[in-house]
């Protein structure tokens, strides 16, 4: 599930306000894994047996990640270092969060649904090293531009400016 909302937060640049706006207008919601734990919940209360439902829940899991894997999207996930890192702290943060309130299930669905809060909040928390970074890369290109004795044009306008590039 995480691996469709964090396409769709890269396909946003990685901006909070857009990719909500998107999972509000999209309706990116775990339908299906909200459903299973429902019926596992329900599943547990009749059989009195909590593992049965957490082994059919890790399969619904399964399936269901399984599934988005061949989900199609404009622009398809890219491994970026950035996309690395929020990954490498949302899903962790997913699963503690799963796992800390599935002594209640209906908790547990609700932070299935938070999922797209947890990647905002993430991404906020990894700002200050994204800023660094950024601020990196920027010197680097002003050293490379200051070190390039090449001739330099600048195209402006409203249209063209693309075709013209390549044609230079």
């Amino acid at each position: 599930w995480t691996h469709t909302l964090l396409a769709y937060f890269q396909e946003e640049d990685y901006d909070s306000r857009l990719f909500m706006a998107t999972v509000a207008r999209m309706r990116l919601f775990d339908v299906v894994s909200s459903g299973a734990v429902a019926v596992l919940f329900f599943a547990n209360v009749w059989l009195g047996q909590p593992v049965v439902p957490l082994l059919l829940s890790a399969v619904v899991f399964g399936a269901v990640a399984a599934r988005e894997r061949g989900y199609r999207f404009k622009k398809p996930l890219v491994l970026t270092a950035r996309l690395r890192r929020l990954r490498l702290f949302v899903a962790p943060a997913l699963w503690v969060l799963a796992l800390a309130v599935w002594w209640w299930p209906p908790l547990a669905i609700a932070v299935l649904e938070l999922a797209p809060l947890v990647i905002v909040a993430v991404n906020a928390a990894l700002a200050p090293v994204q800023q660094r970074l950024n601020a990196g890369y920027v010197a680097e290109a002003r050293q490379k531009l200051a070190a390039f004795e090449g001739l330099r044009i600048g195209i402006t306008g409203s249209f063209g400016k693309t075709s013209v590039k390549h044609m230079l």
